[in-house]
């Protein structure tokens, strides 16, 4: 791992003892919050240090890990707080795992919310409304190419090839209830 050492003033300190300067320590079972720089987002904190002779700034729950373990984080990892407050560095409290058991504990939890919906005619880009896909499956059944109800509809062919075929906007309800088997 090489040796975590502060970057401020003339005689830097081990990163231990910056870390331990900069947290409030309560019990082992309790949160030993951080009172060094935070990030706005988040609440994060922050620790300026060198690694292997070079200055970056780190997460400070991620050198807390590293310090109680000795080991970096294996790479497509990440260090989940069990206690769910952000500026924690108590190792107790941080557990190793991957992004997606972090969003799914952050979900069961209720935190955070399920990203947005922006399938087919929800999407701010979409071009096509639902009334514009059936007109699209009539006009495709009465032998109409995709390029032609493209240029009616002013969208491209592979635009309306997708949507007269299902194979984008599938969610758009009013088109799929008129979805019937095209044969070519």
């Amino acid at each position: 791992m090489g040796q975590f050492y502060g970057t401020r003033g003339p005689n830097p300190k081990p990163i231990r003892e910056r870390m331990l300067a900069l947290t409030k320590i309560g019990t082992d079972n309790e949160c030993w919050l951080w009172r060094g720089h935070r990030i706005k987002r988040g609440g994060y904190g922050q620790i300026s240090v060198k690694v292997n002779g070079r200055r970056t700034v780190r997460r400070a729950h991620k050198v807390a890990w590293e310090l109680a373990h000795n080991t970096p984080v294996p790479a497509g990892l990440v260090i989940r707080h069990t206690c769910d407050v952000t500026n924690c560095v108590n190792p107790r409290h941080l557990i190793l795992g991957t992004q997606v058991e972090n969003l799914a504990d952050m979900r069961a939890k209720g935190r955070g919310s399920p990203p947005p919906d922006l399938s087919g005619t929800k999407h701010p880009l979409s071009k096509l409304t639902p009334q514009k896909i059936k007109q699209a499956r009539a006009w495709k059944a009465e032998g109409l190419t995709y390029t032609d109800i493209g240029k009616r509809l002013g969208v491209s062919r592979q635009c309306v090839s997708g949507a007269v075929r299902g194979l984008t906007y599938k969610r758009s309800t009013e088109a799929t209830k008129c979805l019937k088997p095209i044969r070519f």
